[in-house]
C-alpha cells in the first residue's frame, strides 16, 4: 500500500469537515471505508451515505443508501 503524502491527507480532513459542517446529520461521511458495489469493495476518498452510524455495523453501505462518492488525487 502506498503511504499518503500529507498534502493528501490533509485534503481529505479538509472535505470531510466541510461536507460535516454543510450537511450536519442529514448523512454519513465516511472517509477511505469500504462500500459495497455487486460484488466490489471499492474504498473511495469520501463517500457520503446515509445517516446512523449503527446502520452500517453488519455490512458495508449499498448503492441505494450511498448518496455521493468520490475520489481524492494528490498532485506532487
Amino acid at each position: 500500500m502506498k503511504t499518503q503524502g500529507t498534502g493528501y491527507a490533509t485534503a481529505i480532513v479538509l472535505i470531510q469537515k466541510l461536507l460535516e459542517k454543510l450537511l450536519r446529520d442529514d448523512v454519513l461521511v465516511r472517509p477511505q471505508l469500504p462500500i459495497q458495489l455487486g460484488t466490489a469493495q471499492p474504498k473511495p476518498s469520501i463517500a457520503v451515505v446515509m445517516p446512523d452510524l449503527l446502520r452500517y455495523a453488519e455490512s458495508h453501505p449499498i448503492a441505494s443508501e450511498i448518496y455521493s462518492g468520490f475520489q481524492v488525487y494528490a498532485v506532487q
